[in-house]
């Protein structure tokens, strides 16, 4: 499907930034509670845990930046081409953050909860 215009570009950009920026503030919420519950905890295994979860959250942090500047270089694409090969990279890439930090999340709430 190609976008012929310069509204339907933006658009479809802001969304995902949207969806991009939702999954950062959904994954600061979760370090806050990784601190909270790192100020109670002390327990060995407990902490190698704890270092897995930051892990990951660093790296949704880092995926989520490198997908934003993936917009951003669809954004300023010229050539259509290009846009619909970026357009179906970013898709894509969008997928596997979401299913990565939903898998994360979870695991995390199950954590909590022990």
């Amino acid at each position: 499907m190609l976008i012929e215009n310069k509204q339907q570009l933006m658009d479809e950009s802001q969304t995902w930034k949207q969806d991009i920026n939702a999954i950062l503030d959904q994954n600061i919420q979760l370090k806050n509670q990784l601190s909270l519950w790192l100020q109670h905890s002390c327990e060995p295994v407990e902490m190698e845990k704890a270092e897995y979860f930051q892990n990951g959250f660093v790296k949704t942090d880092v995926f989520a930046g490198v997908l934003r500047d993936e917009v951003v270089a669809w954004e300023n694409a010229v050539a259509p081409e290009t846009r619909d090969q970026k357009r179906a990279a970013i898709r894509y890439n969008l997928h596997l953050l979401h299913q990565h930090f939903e898998n994360l999340s979870a695991e995390f709430e199950q954590f909590l909860v022990k």
